[in-house]
């Protein structure tokens, strides 16, 4: 074994030289994940302290605001802390469910034991509103001084603390992880540079003490450089007598040097790194070659960062969207604000927001709720009938149309700039659980990609979630608001109806008292008449 290496040394050197290397960019390549895991953690455990301060800030907080405020001033408009917090308190309670879940956390009972609290809270609060609607103020400073927000506060304590806790190990198992890998990728860094310079200079020293061999030596590795590490040669002949020891020296060392400078580069994150000498020519025969192999691990990595910016890119738009649909609760104001942002964000020039009115469900249609075109918003008028049109045809058949070629009469919405019109169009379907809610269009100047395709699809699905929310909102309001002027309705036939029958009561008892009044007045006839007769007979 020790004539092989012996004899063989100079490709065992280069062959170590090529694990390390490989070695090296595994470890970086596992490390990377492992700091981006631990990073995620991190994220995630902030969103869960958030979210459950949010408890008490966004939901409890925000509902003694709005109730006291509304007592106050009887003012409706102050109400809307009170209502916000009655929308978003639910999917509050999701979210942390969910988020606690995947952390694996075993105490979840608390969460609900809090929740149920929060309930109880916000059907007192509701009671507080009703006596402040009645203007029963007496009531109300009674209830008031119950002080049920400390109930609230008592059971959130317990549930803050080792929630907070638990976070807090996460974050800090997270940093250690974080750190570690850090380590270990200066340690891999170094142990490299350790051994790929001694070994260099070793192969420097034995070829400056061979004669021939160390010649055919170094036409051996000229080969083996071109045939495994780079293949440098616009032909395929092999290295020749002719061919000088420098420049075998400098072939090998320069290819050492531009494999580290290259892993480096891509360990820092720079994918535009290029291999010196690389031309397309000499590429095709680099395949099977050490730097050909780089250049395809470049490659693909830096189309991995590129799909991570687009996922990042898609996370970011649907979480600032996202926000929106969550706030707003109006549905023309979420209409008009979603679309603007919407295109804002999508670079895009033009866009139309349709929502599906099927209160008669024999006859549904598309109802334009918010229109936008070159940083302006447009007031429109426009319904639309299943199959009709490209928006009726994405309604109908349930999917995404993208058209590259738009025809010249179909975008109504000029932009004063010409006759320049934009000539890509993207129509998308909001739905969820295959039920549609309405039709997004936008148009633009340049082409969609494939992963803004997908973010607005993504984003249709909250879309259609939060519109269906909003029509049964707005259902429910107009038929509470119908109910409203039905109760007093029937108050005021009930109040007619009472004056009716105290007028019926007064009539019965006049006639009664009349009744009486000639009863009497036929006795006394009587009587008068029998007095006759007796004097007659006498």
């Amino acid at each position: 074994m020790r004539k092989i290496i012996k004899n063989n040394w100079l490709i065992v050197s280069f062959a170590a030289i090529v694990l390390l290397i490989l070695v090296n960019i595994w470890i970086t390549i596992r490390n990377n994940k492992v700091i981006e895991q631990n990073s995620q953690l991190e994220k995630h455990t902030e969103e869960v302290k958030l979210a459950t301060q949010g408890i008490l800030n966004g939901t409890v907080h925000t509902l003694d605001l709005g109730v006291r405020g509304y007592a106050l001033t009887k003012d409706t408009n102050l109400l809307s802390p009170y209502k916000s917090a009655l929308v978003k308190h639910e999917p509050l309670f999701r979210k942390i469910d969910s988020l606690l879940r995947e952390q694996k956390y075993d105490k979840l009972d608390s969460l609900q034991i809090v929740k149920h609290e929060v309930d109880k809270y916000i059907q007192f609060m509701g009671e507080m509103v009703a006596l402040a609607e009645k203007d029963s103020m007496a009531a109300f400073t009674k209830m008031l001084k119950q002080d049920k927000g400390y109930d609230v506060w008592v059971k959130y304590a317990a549930f803050e603390k080792p929630v907070f806790a638990f976070q807090d190990q996460i974050k800090y198992k997270a940093q250690q992880n974080y750190q570690t890998a850090m380590y270990q990728n200066i340690l891999i860094q170094i142990i490299l540079l350790i051994i790929t310079l001694p070994t260099v200079y070793f192969i420097i020293y034995r070829l400056r003490k061979e004669s021939k061999e160390r010649r055919m030596l170094l036409l051996e590795l000229e080969n083996y450089n071109q045939n495994y590490f780079f293949h440098s040669r616009t032909q395929t002949e092999q290295a020749t007598e002719e061919i000088s020891v420098k420049d075998i020296l400098d072939n090998s060392i320069q290819n050492i040097r531009r494999a580290s400078d290259f892993v480096k580069n891509i360990a820092n994150g720079n994918y535009s790194v290029t291999w010196e000498g690389m031309t397309e020519a000499i590429r095709e025969k680099n395949t099977t070659t050490l730097a050909g192999e780089l250049l395809q691990m470049k490659e693909q990595m830096q189309q991995v960062k590129e799909e991570d910016q687009k996922r990042n890119w898609i996370n970011e738009g649907l979480s600032y969207l996202g926000e929106i649909l969550r706030k707003e609760s109006d549905l023309t104001k979420i209409s008009d604000r979603v679309l603007a942002e919407l295109i804002k964000y999508l670079n895009a020039n033009q866009g139309a927001l349709f929502i599906l009115q099927d209160e008669n469900p024999a006859k549904p249609v598309l109802q334009l709720r918010a229109a936008y075109a070159y940083n302006r918003k447009k007031y429109l008028n426009k319904e639309i009938a299943p199959g009709e049109g490209l928006a009726g045809q994405a309604w109908q058949e349930a999917d995404t149309i993208y058209l590259t070629q738009i025809p010249q009469d179909y975008i109504k919405i000029s932009s004063g700039l010409g006759d320049a019109r934009p000539n890509n169009l993207l129509i998308v379907p909001l739905k969820y659980d295959d039920k549609i809610q309405g039709v997004i269009e936008l148009a633009s100047f340049k082409t969609f990609q494939p992963h803004e395709i997908a973010f607005v699809e993504k984003l249709g699905e909250s879309m259609a979630v939060t519109f269906a929310s909003a029509k049964i909102s707005e259902k429910t309001s107009r038929l509470l608001v119908e109910t409203q002027h039905m109760t007093e309705l029937m108050r005021a036939q009930e109040e007619e109806m009472r004056q009716n029958m105290e007028e019926m009561m007064a009539t019965q008892e006049e006639m009664e008292r009349k009744r009486h009044e000639y009863m009497q007045q036929v006795e006394q006839l009587k009587m008068e008449n029998d007095e006759l007769k007796k004097m007659v007979i006498a």
